[in-house]
């Protein structure tokens, strides 16, 4: 049932997208994306529109969790002002601790009523429609045991862990665990255990280049403590 976001826009929820009943069964991922952005476009074309976090939680709706990791993981991407992808990480991570649990989305105070910069979204999915066009044809529904109702808290597990990695202040890091997550919620949507698979891969490259740059780090800071007590 369409819902009204704090900005008084109708918005009907994307829900649900991760059961047998999502989207078409033939090609479940095009037709998730193609519906999403179409409401948003539509959101997007009313006067002073304006998005928030929970704004965009209630036009995805509050039981699909796959596709809200993948929209906020790409949102992180983005070159955004200072403390936005930070404000990110801490929903991504929220978000998949609700989903490993199976509870339905939600934010709380500050972050759910922090502003996200619609007319980008619109633009960053414009370029997904294409991507996803692309990733439908190399994809396919197979091992789908990975993607299967019981797998998806252990895919919340995973977003967990991606999305706490986000948090760390190093630049860059966040690049590999975001396109890692971004995978990882492909695979689920059109049940691609494989594409899952992938995901989780360059997820885990992004924690190995993380613990490397924070080690790097540390052995600069002690080797410049030690050159300034040598001086």
């Amino acid at each position: 049932m369409p819902t009204e976001n704090a900005e008084g826009a109708t918005i009907s929820p994307v829900e649900p997208t991760e059961g047998p009943s999502a989207a078409t069964v033939d090609d479940p991922l095009q037709a998730t994306i193609d519906d999403f952005i179409a409401r948003l476009e539509v959101l997007a074309e009313q006067p002073d529109a304006r998005l928030t976090c929970d704004g965009l939680i209630e036009a995805i709706g509050q039981h699909s969790h796959t596709l809200a990791l993948l929209i906020f993981s790409l949102l992180n991407l983005l070159p955004l002002p200072p403390g936005v992808n930070w404000m990110l990480g801490v929903v991504i991570t929220g978000l998949a601790v609700l989903m490993t649990f199976s509870r339905p989305l939600r934010l709380w105070g500050w972050v759910g009523r922090r502003p996200l910069p619609l007319q980008a979204l619109v633009k960053l999915l414009g370029a997904v429609r294409w991507i996803t066009r692309l990733v439908t044809r190399i994809s396919a529904p197979r091992l789908r045991h990975l993607t299967a109702p019981r797998a998806l808290p252990l895919v919340g597990l995973f977003g967990v862990v991606m999305g706490t990695a986000m948090l760390i202040p190093i630049p860059f890091t966040n690049v590999l665990p975001g396109i890692g997550l971004v995978i990882v919620s492909f695979g689920v949507l059109n049940r691609d255990g494989l594409l899952v698979i992938g995901g989780v891969i360059v997820g885990v490259a992004g924690i190995v280049v993380l613990a490397f740059a924070a080690w790097l780090l540390i052995a600069l800071l002690v080797a410049a403590e030690d050159v300034i007590d040598g001086t």
